[in-house]
Formats: structure tokens, C-alpha cells, sequence
């Protein structure tokens, strides 16, 4: 019994010796508060709060008694130092944290051009794109010159194209290709010579292509014939995927990158 009384007596001394009451120049007091760190610019205590619950706090200099400064090792000189390093660390802090704030908003408003542009050019693509099947001529760098007539819904072949510029695909000249295609409103030029004027598709010539033939009289005689050889402007379509590509080509979206 007594060497239980000794233990608790040495056990309550031992609190006494680090707990303490420290007040605030506010006015707030911190009871049985551990000073468990003492910093350049403060100290740091453990106490318990209204509730009764552990909690550890930071204790500036500047809101100290001269005693309570004097006690755990204040210094002007190291104090102002300090003071003036953090000043300038949150700074930057808040700096750095409104370049993100600032990037998360750009890069919102990029994400939402985006998608609204995204539904732009898809509207429009989905508006102009025609069905067609397409007959290899030559095949040319990031294409197929060939003829092409459209599809119907039915899948019987309508109107021709003419000879067209298929960019995107390449098809070689024993082939068929048949896709959704859309213009681009550009044209290639194209070198034909007699392999190139064959029309076994009956797919007729262009208007651009084609004059009509006169008799000795020079009267004509309304016979179309397929233009000389030489170079003649393609109109030029795209597969969906390269007309998407050559659309998004034309959009500048990288105002959130700066």
C-alpha cells in the first residue's frame, strides 16, 4: 500500500513539474497546458479543450507575457528573422496557390470550348457526309484519286461524283471502298493520262472535266468527251476520321496551356 502511495506521489509530482497555466495577452488561459517544442517564433503546448479532448496548439511570441517570452528563450533579433522568412514562405504560398486556382479555371473553361466545339464540328460533319464507293485511280501522298458515285440509304449507287480526291485512305487500284465521306472544300491537282481516263463505273465526268466535240464544220455534236491529258483540279473528300482531324486542324484551343 505505501509503495502504491509512493508511486502516485512521484506520479503527481511529475505532472506538476511540466504542467502549467499559460494566458494569452488576449485574454485566453490554457490550463495544466505541456510546452512540448519551443520554436523561433513561439512555443508549442499540449492541452485539453473545453471538451476534455487532447489537443496541441501554436503559441506566437508576440501574444505572450515578457515572463512567458522570457522563459522559453525569446529573441528579437531571431524572432523578427523568422518572422520576416515566414511572411515571405506564405506569400509565395498564396501566389503559388492562386496559379492553380487560376490554371484549374482556364483549364475549365478549355474543357468546356472543347466540348462545345466538339459538338460543333461533329454537328457539322454529321450534316455533310454522304455515303459513296469509291474506284482507285492513283494513289497520291495522303490519298486515292479515283471515281466515286453515292450510295443510297438503299444501297443502290446514285449520282456520281466524278473523279475525286478520297484524303485519308489509301486504295489500291483493284479495290472498292465504300465509307461516309465529307467535303473539305479544297481541291489537288492530278496528272491524268489514258490509264486515267477509263470510266468502267460509268461514273460520269464533271462539267470541269468534260467539253463537248465539234464535227469538221465545226458544229457541235453534244458529244461529251473525257478532257486531254494533263493537270486538272480534284475536288477532295475526307474519311469521317480526317475530316474530324482536318476540322479540329483549323480550331486554335490552347489558351488553357498558357
Amino acid at each position: 500500500m505505501l509503495k502504491l502511495l509512493a508511486v502516485f506521489l512521484v506520479t503527481l509530482l511529475s505532472v506538476e513539474a511540466f504542467a502549467v497555466n499559460i494566458t494569452t495577452l488576449d485574454g485566453k488561459t490554457y490550463k495544466n497546458a505541456e510546452v512540448i517544442q519551443k520554436m523561433q517564433n513561439g512555443i508549442i503546448i499540449s492541452y485539453k479543450d473545453a471538451d476534455g479532448f487532447n489537443d496541441v496548439l501554436h503559441l506566437n511570441f508576440k501574444n505572450l507575457s515578457k515572463e512567458a517570452k522570457a522563459k522559453y528563450g525569446y529573441k528579437t533579433k531571431i524572432y523578427n528573422k523568422y518572422e520576416k522568412q515566414h511572411e515571405v514562405w506564405i506569400n509565395s504560398q498564396h501566389e503559388k496557390a492562386h496559379k492553380t486556382k487560376v490554371k484549374a479555371e482556364n483549364f475549365q473553361k478549355y474543357v468546356e470550348k472543347l466540348t462545345a466545339e466538339t459538338n460543333r464540328i461533329t454537328s457539322m460533319l454529321n450534316g455533310k457526309k454522304i455515303k459513296i464507293v469509291f474506284s482507285s485511280l492513283s494513289i497520291i501522298d495522303g490519298g486515292t484519286v479515283g471515281w466515286a458515285r453515292v450510295v443510297s440509304s438503299m444501297g443502290t449507287e446514285q449520282q456520281s461524283l466524278g473523279r475525286i480526291c478520297l484524303l485519308g485512305q489509301t486504295v489500291s487500284p483493284t479495290d472498292k471502298w465504300y465509307g461516309y465521306v465529307c467535303p473539305v472544300g479544297t481541291t489537288k491537282k492530278f496528272n491524268i493520262g489514258t490509264t486515267d481516263q477509263s470510266n468502267s463505273d460509268a461514273a460520269e465526268y464533271l462539267p470541269s472535266e468534260t467539253r463537248k466535240s465539234s464535227n469538221a464544220s465545226g458544229e457541235s455534236n453534244n458529244k461529251v468527251t473525257p478532257p486531254p491529258e494533263g493537270e486538272i483540279n480534284v475536288p477532295c473528300y475526307a474519311d469521317y476520321k480526317t475530316a474530324l482531324k482536318l476540322s479540329w486542324d483549323k480550331v486554335n484551343l490552347n489558351a488553357h496551356q498558357k
